[in-house]
């Protein structure tokens, strides 16, 4: 199974870029990561991907572990071809006045929906709690520089 989605993913890859990557990579959940690690050979009771997969590598690619990538998604791209363009330096603010919804998977506005508006929970009022918050801003543009450099296979059960 892990061997099947390897080569379907690195195919699929290989065609779009008729078989010219510069610098392939994996992104992988942390989770995914572990995982291949602990796929053993049907039948054989080895783990061939245990060693590799501990030195951050699968096939021969970098492995680039993130828990923005979904559970059972596995991404191949030519990280060569992967471009960021920073054009200014980072802006702070500061506040002691800020409401904040304390949730980061799903924010909401403080108040929302129809009149009279359902309120987000939990809430933080910096001023009643004489506490501060600090803002990072740093514009950043990104794109990849030819077509077809990222595949990716989802529903994988290892």
């Amino acid at each position: 199974m892990i061997v099947g989605d390897i080569k379907n993913v690195a195919g699929a890859l290989l065609t779009a870029t008729q078989g010219y990557i510069r610098n392939m990579c994996w992104l992988m959940n942390p989770q995914q990561v572990l995982s291949a690690g602990l796929t053993p050979a049907p039948g054989v009771g080895t783990f061939p991907f245990q060693a590799e997969v501990s030195q951050g590598r699968l096939a021969g690619y970098a492995i680039i572990d993130s828990g923005t990538v979904p559970m059972g998604t596995i991404i191949a791209l030519d990280a060569a071809d992967f471009v960021t363009v920073g054009g200014e330096a980072p802006r702070f603010e500061i506040s002691d006045q800020a409401t904040l919804h304390m949730e980061d998977t799903n924010p909401q506005p403080i108040v929302g929906g129809a009149d009279p508006g359902t309120p987000a929970n939990p809430v933080r009022s910096l001023w009643q709690t004489d506490s501060l918050a600090l803002r990072l801003i740093l514009p950043v543009n990104w794109t990849l520089r030819r077509p077809g450099m990222v595949a990716w296979v989802q529903g994988v059960t290892w």
